[in-house]
């Protein structure tokens, strides 16, 4: 038996594949089927998932997040220079001799809080020895084999780098497939499209990242004795990607409303900037999800965060609808524009059937 990893940068998801059996997807301990791509150190213990995602609110300094965002990359790169904009506090440094970024997790270790000095092929491999023992633990047996999803824009650098982290983490690699590819592999199984080239598009926004793709679906036929049997295959015609376009940016953008919201409230007068709390922001991060979900429903939503700051309440604010598509109508601009590419290069346009 194997497993698939779905590793994407804020959450991670794991399929058990084993032979003559449909995959089935794999639960965590809290029974979720997808898990936060977080590490956490508390007190020298790693924390994971759920428990993860409540020592990055309470310490923030002591969590690695966006982990995939960090592998076989250098400090220069500007998905690491970004980090400091994103009110992500965990230290990165460059290490010299692999020219590639160190992350220290502050006060994270035993022996009077020492900080904690990890490689991103360390953490990403930490990650993937939890998502092996969630599968272990779901099948009753043991897992050695998978197959792992990297986006479209990674490197050969970066893929190693994965590969080097699965192999710390004991998994043996079988193929690394792009994640567009996977989606369009699980689309294709059941499907035959016999007599036609049947054009797919997916569009994938993920938390820190846009990716599209487009797909032909055909078939083939293959002669076995007296009878033909049809079966269908698909090739990657066009793709596209925007690598600083996914939720955590809009996100970001609500982040930044709250924070200005609540400086500017009179109590806040002769006080330090909300930015300078590390644990308040990760309050605002979470809350900017929250308030992103909801307007996704609702035209309005009422800010309320209990000791934000200073022990002091963040009320009196809301936000709209309108509010924030005027936010974020520069990343709303940039939507269309890797499918506009992706076509392109399929030489396709999108009003074809």
């Amino acid at each position: 038996q194997l497993i698939g990893v779905d590793t994407g940068s804020k959450y991670f998801k794991v399929a058990l594949v084993k032979p003559g059996s449909p995959f089935q997807i794999v639960t965590n301990v809290h029974s979720k089927r997808k898990t936060e791509t977080i590490l956490a150190m508390e007190d020298g213990e790693r924390r994971f998932g759920g428990d993860a995602v409540n020592v990055a609110n309470r310490r923030p300094q002591q969590a690695i997040q966006y982990i995939p965002r960090l592998l076989g990359r250098s400090t220069k790169h500007p998905a690491i220079k970004s980090l400091a904009s994103q009110y992500f506090p965990f230290s990165v440094e460059s290490d010299e001799s692999r020219g590639t970024a160190n992350l220290t997790i502050i006060g994270g270790g035993d022996q009077a809080q020492r900080n904690v000095e990890l490689s991103p092929e360390e953490s990403m491999a930490m990650i993937l020895t939890h998502a092996k023992s969630c599968a272990d633990a779901f099948s009753g047996g043991k897992v050695t084999d998978a197959v792992l999803t990297v986006p479209s824009y990674f490197t050969v650098a970066e893929r190693d780098a994965m590969k080097d982290s699965a192999q710390i983490a004991g998994l043996k690699v079988l193929s690394l497939i792009e994640e567009n590819t996977a989606a369009a592999l699980q689309y294709g199984i059941t499907r035959i499209f016999p007599n036609e080239t049947h054009t797919v598009l997916i569009y994938n926004m993920g938390a820190s990242a846009t990716q599209v793709s487009l797909f032909d679906f055909t078939t083939y036929t293959v002669t076995k004795g007296s009878k033909n049997q049809t079966f269908g295959q698909f090739e990657h015609v066009g793709k596209a990607w925007d690598e600083h376009l996914g939720g955590l940016q809009f996100d970001l953008k609500l982040v930044e409303f709250m924070a200005d919201a609540f400086d500017d409230m009179k109590i806040r007068k002769g006080k330090k900037p909300v930015r300078e709390n590390q644990r308040s922001m990760a309050k605002l991060r979470k809350m900017a999800e929250k308030v992103k979900k909801v307007l996704s429903a609702n035209k309005q939503y009422p800010i309320t965060i209990e000791s934000l700051c200073d022990d002091m309440d963040f009320r009196g604010t809301s936000v709209t609808r309108d509010q924030f598509e005027e936010m974020a109508k520069d990343l709303f601009a940039r939507a269309m524009a890797p499918v506009e590419r992706a076509l392109e290069m399929a030489n396709k346009t999108i009003d074809e059937e």
